[in-house]
């Protein structure tokens, strides 16, 4: 058995210290998993199939499940995301990397990410009759959340430059204040809804503030990607 602190040596980013920061609650439990999917020999890639599938899962529950029952699909949301940590663990350790993976993690959120927004409205159109085209436009935004910055790393790619990031500094009160927010912050905002019930009126008002939120930073990516060919990134 390789040892749990050797995995974690050996499996560190470069920037490790600004992405625990980020992703607070997952790097704790991360190289757990890695340990034990190293141990047990899976591949970084075999890693990246589990994430995507539980990932898939936990929205697609959100289609059928009732508001009340909201955690489930986020503690899936959670697991996935420790699991999309985790792959990158386990391909540093083995030093076994694969584009592929990298191409399944892009096509993965694309997926995950319009697919809980949705379900998540679905339980608000159906409990609080709220207005179809809105689903439909929040779904359109969602999907453009990442694709924003990855089409341009295409483009970049396809003409064999590097992409430019601006580093913004990882402290706590950034931290807080991006992941308020950023889609997660708009999944806890839902989870708090789903738990207090006196709060279930709320969800609607909700999902059209971060469908606005979405739009502003789609849009300040856009301009900054098209003027200057730079964005900001946390990690």
């Amino acid at each position: 058995m390789i040892s749990l602190k050797k995995i974690r040596k050996d499996s560190s980013r470069e920037n490790f210290i600004n992405n625990t920061k980020l992703h607070f609650f997952s790097s704790i439990f991360s190289p757990l998993f890695t340990y034990l999917f190293v141990n047990l020999g899976f591949s970084a890639n075999f890693v990246t199939v589990m994430f995507i599938a539980i990932g898939i899962i936990g929205g697609a529950m959100l289609f059928v499940l009732p508001i009340q029952y909201f955690w489930i699909s986020y503690l899936l949301w959670r697991l996935h995301i420790i699991l999309d940590m985790s792959d990158g663990e386990v391909a540093r350790y083995t030093k076994k990397y694969n584009d592929n993976a990298i191409y399944w993690d892009f096509m993965g959120h694309s997926i995950i990410y319009p697919l809980y927004f949705a379900g998540i409205f679905i339980m608000a159109y159906y409990e609080m009759n709220l207005s179809l085209e809105i689903g439909i436009i929040g779904i359109i935004v969602v999907s453009q959340l990442r694709a924003v910055t990855k089409n341009f790393q295409a483009m970049l790619y396809k003409a064999n430059k590097k992409t430019k990031t601006k580093k913004v500094a990882n402290n706590r009160k950034n931290n807080t204040f991006f992941y308020i927010l950023s889609f997660e912050g708009f999944l806890f905002s839902t989870l708090l809804i789903s738990i207090f019930n006196s709060l279930k009126n709320l969800l609607p008002f909700v999902i059209y503030i971060y469908i606005f939120i979405f739009i502003l930073i789609i849009s300040y990516k856009f301009y900054k990607l098209t003027k200057n060919g730079i964005y900001t990134s946390r990690n």
